[in-house]
């Protein structure tokens, strides 16, 4: 079928129809648009508040480029044109009846378009006087889209007809076979998407894998190093304790020892007991002193004690009178040296205290073998 119509075939005469919906439409909307937008700028400029009520006033213009938009792509899909390799055969009547089917949206859209325009204008300014009356003024450019969108649907109709009466069942093949490929390339997209989120939920997983056997391993080494340093300081203070009831021990031990000493000497027989006492009166007597022996050692040494003074003092070949009061001192044991602004205690435990850091070296020695510890 190659006949044609003022030397076109079908196939462009159909084109055109699409290509005149959408001239005319769109050119219809720019000029309406251009109105409105004029009139909406001023006010705007004026009042900026108002650019929200004026906004639908500007865009109404717009809806005829929509319609012409619509009617070429129905022109393309209703009669096999979309996909070149499957175009079906159209008669030049057949394609110059779909390019006049075309034409209501053609004119009515570019009129309208400027005279809708021209109608937003002046429903603008009403909204700039009066901007409650905004929903009011939206009816006017309203009523002109109505004779715009009876175009629409006239031309949708008669497309229809023609594809009906002209049995273009390519038209519904070649939609078919776009819908296929649309689902062939939608399925090829979510494979190579599910694939591409597989191997980053992968990745993802690999990641936090590592992350969390970084984290884990962090964890136990900081958990051990808290360990060992809480067992270090366990340790360190049972050491210290450990060292303190040690030397508390081993100081009870040799206070003890010097205790037992102390009670050693008391308890010697009454003669070397007394000569004791009397060696270490002679060597603290000065001219004028007075013995005193203690309340617990009278019968005991009372009698000895004179005796054993003046036989250390042959010893220590010094002469020295010594009297001894009949009055007992004020301690249990030993003897007190008194004298002019002098009073010397001489007993066990005095002679113990008198040496006693040198006894409790040796009792350590004796005891422990370690003095420099036992006296720490």
């Amino acid at each position: 079928m190659n006949e044609t119509m003022w030397g076109l075939t079908g196939v462009p005469w159909a084109i055109a129809g699409g290509v005149f919906a959408i001239i005319g439409g769109g050119i219809g909307s720019a000029i309406g648009l251009s109105s409105s937008s004029n009139m909406a700028a001023g006010i705007v400029t004026e009042d900026g508040e108002k650019f929200g009520r004026l906004l639908p006033l500007v865009a109404m213009p717009s809806t005829q480029g929509i319609y012409g938009f619509i009617t070429a792509i129905l022109v393309l899909i209703l009669f096999g044109l979309l996909l070149p390799e499957s175009v079906p055969e159209i008669g030049a009547e057949e394609g110059f009846s779909i390019m006049l089917a075309c034409l209501p949206v053609a004119f009515v859209g570019l009129f309208s378009g400027i005279y809708q325009g021209l109608t937003s204008a002046g429903a603008a300014g009403m909204v700039a006087r009066r901007s409650e009356d905004a929903g009011k003024a939206l009816i006017f450019p309203a009523l002109v889209e109505t004779y715009a969108v009876f175009a629409l649907i006239t031309t949708v109709l008669i497309l229809l007809s023609l594809q009906s009466a002209y049995g273009f069942s390519g038209a519904r093949v070649a939609l078919a076979d776009i819908i296929r490929r649309i689902e062939d390339d939608a399925e090829h997209e979510a494979r190579v998407a599910i694939s591409d989120a597989e191997a980053r939920a992968a990745a993802l997983v690999a990641d936090a894998l590592v992350e969390s056997e970084a984290l884990t391993e962090r964890v136990r080494s900081e958990a051990e190093r808290a360990a060992d340093h809480d067992t270090e300081k366990l340790m360190a203070t049972a050491r210290l304790r450990a060292r303190d009831r040690t030397l508390e021990a081993r100081h009870e031990l040799v206070h003890r020892v010097l205790e037992r000493a102390e009670r050693t000497i008391v308890e010697q027989p009454g003669e070397e007991y007394a000569r004791v006492l009397a060696d270490r009166l002679v060597a603290m007597a000065r001219g004028g002193a007075a013995g005193r022996g203690g309340a617990a050692d009278a019968v005991r040494s009372a009698s000895l004690l004179p005796d054993a003074v003046r036989a250390a003092a042959r010893d220590r070949g010094v002469e020295i009178e010594l009297a001894f009061a009949d009055e007992p001192a004020r301690l249990a044991h030993g003897a007190v040296l008194e004298g002019e602004r002098m009073s010397v205690e001489i007993s066990g435990a005095a002679l113990v205290e008198e040496r006693r850091e040198e006894l409790r070296g040796h009792a350590a020695a004796v005891l422990f073998g370690d003095v420099e510890d036992a006296e720490a």
